[in-house]
């Protein structure tokens, strides 16, 4: 048996009744499993990345052949159980940057090109207007990563507004959600929706807590910047691109 720590988007699926939950996948940092309401969830190694659907193990655990169980504050496997002794916050909240911390972030983003981002130049300046159904068309679904590199920018955006750094105009969001439901992953979908709610990665958070203590902001920025293979630096050029529109 080993203890783990929850996302709080989590908490009901946690807490609820005990379900059989289909196995998706995985490797050996992450397991994706899906609720029998068509949530997903991650169970993460200890060093992995705390998603805003993350269930972060204590101890790593290695996955066992066999039927799956999530609930009563427990995930279960043949012969070994995960029981969930805490919760971890993923929501942003109101953030008030602090004087120059906006301009900074434009400025780190400019020079984060295809090779780090996985984002054509077309992708890229897709991102520098307001046009919802040609930023979704043109970003969602597309580039490289298990969530692919034109959702992570668009996490970005969804979350800015979110958070009140920029005023997307009416409809923009639902828009965007409805394309992606057609166009992207189901992990991918997932996260943009908890995004559009202020939901977001640990390393994802420090940084939008950052934006109001300039201090901590280049250790942050390098933290999301370290995520995945392209998935942080895609989401830190979307951030960029979205604090430079005009308001």
């Amino acid at each position: 048996m080993t203890g783990a720590v929850t996302a709080a988007p989590l908490r009901d699926l946690i807490s609820g009744p005990s379900v059989r939950v289909d196995v998706l996948g995985g490797g050996p940092r992450a397991l994706y499993l899906r609720h029998p309401g068509g949530r997903l969830m991650a169970l993460l190694a200890p060093d992995a990345v705390a998603l805003p659907l993350g269930v972060v193990l204590d101890e790593p655990c290695p996955p066992r052949p066999g039927p799956v169980r999530v609930g009563a504050g427990r995930v279960t496997f043949p012969g070994a159980e995960v029981v969930v002794h805490g919760w971890f916050a993923t929501a942003i909240g109101a953030v008030r940057p602090a004087a120059g911390a906006r301009e900074w972030c434009v400025r780190q983003a400019a020079d984060l090109d295809e090779a780090r981002t996985g984002l054509t130049a077309a992708q890229r300046d897709a991102l520098r207007g307001f046009d919802a159904d040609a930023t979704a068309t043109t970003l969602c679904g597309t580039g490289p990563g298990l969530t692919p590199a034109g959702d992570d920018a668009l996490c970005a955006v969804l979350v800015a507004a979110a958070a009140g750094l920029v005023r997307l105009p009416p409809g923009w969001v639902e828009r965007v959600l409805t394309h992606a439901t057609r166009a992207t992953t189901d992990l991918s979908v997932q996260l943009l929706h908890l995004a559009a709610d202020g939901h977001v990665a640990a390393p994802v958070r420090r940084l939008f807590r950052a934006l109001e203590q300039p201090a901590r902001l280049s250790a942050a920025w390098a933290d999301v910047r370290a995520m995945g293979h392209t998935s942080g630096a895609a989401f830190a050029f979307g951030l960029g691109a979205v604090l430079a529109w005009p308001q």
